[in-house]
């Protein structure tokens, strides 16, 4: 598990901002993307200063293993992953989101098993750091 795409919806102000999201509903097909879902949020989030990134793991759902493992590890990694990468961005000059991330106060959050990721990707995190 350590090599899956990480794509992602992002919807993002002009000026600087931070939060991070994944969305959930694993029992949908891996062809049916949720994002567009998320579209209300990341607008209104944006309008307010936010960055609001909703993370594809739709290809974790049913679909292409027709009963896929227990995917629920899978989801957190894919969200610390992109902690990394925004973390990346923020420290890389020529990149559009450079300095514009507080990466201290990043917010994870999610619906159904995005709940889950959320809170398995926090616990890890906390873990790491004490």
């Amino acid at each position: 598990m350590n090599r899956l795409p990480l794509n992602a919806r992002v919807w993002y102000p002009r000026e600087t901002g931070d939060f991070l999201g994944a969305d959930g509903a694993w029992q949908h097909q891996m062809s049916e993307f949720s994002d567009p879902g998320y579209a209300y949020l990341g607008e209104l989030l944006a309008s307010r200063g936010f960055i609001f990134v909703s993370i594809d793991e739709n290809f974790l759902n049913i679909g292409l293993l027709h009963e896929p493992p227990d995917e629920r590890p899978a989801r957190a990694w894919l969200m610390l992953e992109h902690l990394k990468l925004w973390e990346q961005w923020n420290t890389t000059q020529g990149n559009p989101f450079y300095q514009k991330i507080d990466i201290e106060n990043v917010a994870l959050m999610g619906h159904s098993r995005g709940g889950q990721a959320a809170a398995r990707a926090a616990f890890s995190t906390n873990c790491l750091r004490s």
